[in-house]
């Protein structure tokens, strides 16, 4: 359980500096608000594959060149293995640089709706929840597919199950329409 702590304290240290090692080499070359060539898309949806949460499929609107929200429907591997997982739909907002390394920071919340293993969980909704911080990269000015990635941590706690708190890392493919 140690070793796990170190590990996240690591992954948020590591984040944290970066972001403002970014922020304070970036912002004279990359003024994403008064950057006119620049044009974010309008709406996009994806999909993605990944550690913990093992799929999801998102739908989301671009709100500015810095804010994006989407709706989110997946699956995370809950505390009990491989087979022990649920599925829920929930939001992800978005907050969207021109940094070096990442250029998106997320934070995602799906209320568990059901699951499929061994009925360790009791037969109702909403019995747990998931929540998920990541920094990754993200294209949001190219029309048609891009591929992305993040890492973070993440948190779940499906009722009678011991909470999970772990590293994450996932990938995928969206599709931005201008």
């Amino acid at each position: 359980m140690f070793r796990i702590k170190k590990v996240l304290l690591l992954i948020i240290i590591f984040t944290f500096s970066t972001f403002a090692y970014q922020e304070e080499n970036t912002s004279e070359k990359f003024n994403v608000e008064n950057d006119d060539s620049l044009k974010e898309r309008s709406f996009y949806t994806g999909l993605n594959i990944g550690l913990i949460e093992y799929a999801s499929i998102h739908i989301g609107y671009q709100i500015s060149q810095r804010y994006s929200v989407s709706l989110i429907g997946g699956g995370s591997i809950i505390n009990g293995g491989i087979f022990a997982n649920a599925q829920g739909v929930g939001v992800r907002f978005s907050y969207h640089t021109k940094g070096k390394y990442w250029d998106c920071y997320t934070i995602k919340y799906v209320p568990y709706i059901f699951g499929d293993f061994y009925n360790p969980l009791p037969k109702q909704f909403f019995f747990g929840n998931y929540i998920d911080i990541t920094v990754g990269k993200e294209n949001i000015y190219n029309n048609g597919f891009n591929i992305y990635w993040s890492l973070g941590i993440s948190y779940n706690n499906a009722k009678t199950m011991m909470p999970l708190f772990c590293p994450l890392f996932k990938f995928g493919v969206n599709y931005n329409i201008m």
